[in-house]
């Protein structure tokens, strides 16, 4: 459950990343174009977490 908090959080925190960037960029705020940003606007896909999380522990239980 605290997973699935997190990662709905961090898809959150991410957009608003990626919202205020654009703004900022609009603006000629200097800070929006900081390399760092461009990762940091990186989608997180939870299921895509989720998903390998699954596969990991399968294949621990298989051995």
């Amino acid at each position: 459950m605290n997973l699935h908090i997190d990662l709905l959080a961090e898809h959150e925190v991410t957009r608003v990343i990626a919202l205020l960037t654009a703004i900022g960029a609009k603006l000629g705020v200097e800070e929006s174009k900081n390399p760092e940003l461009e990762e940091l606007t990186r989608d997180v896909q939870p299921e895509k977490v989720l998903d390998t999380m699954d596969q990991v522990e399968q294949e621990n239980k298989d051995e």
